[in-house]
């Protein structure tokens, strides 16, 4: 069954395996251009980036992290300074 792009519902038999997967995984899912459209919540524990943090850092990357001279900001900064992406 097809389901639509923007759909962020998660079925039954997802929710479990993202439950099992949560202490040492986060499941992410993007569109067919390769934007971030649903990071699971154990990013958090992992990265230490709430969702909202890491798909707006993944999507809107800063143009230095191309030419490999740029370091992601700590999830503490990014709170702190409302400048970044």
């Amino acid at each position: 069954m097809a389901t639509d792009s923007n759909d962020k519902t998660i079925r039954p038999c997802e929710a479990i395996l993202l439950e099992s997967l949560k202490d040492s995984y986060f499941v992410y899912s993007c569109t067919k251009q390769g934007q971030i459209t649903y990071v699971s919540p154990s990013i958090a524990r992992i990265l230490g980036y709430t969702e909202d943090e890491f798909i707006k850092l993944i999507n809107n990357p800063p143009s230095d992290i191309l030419n490999g001279e740029y370091v992601l900001p700590s999830p503490t900064s990014m709170v702190n300074n409302k400048n970044l992406p």
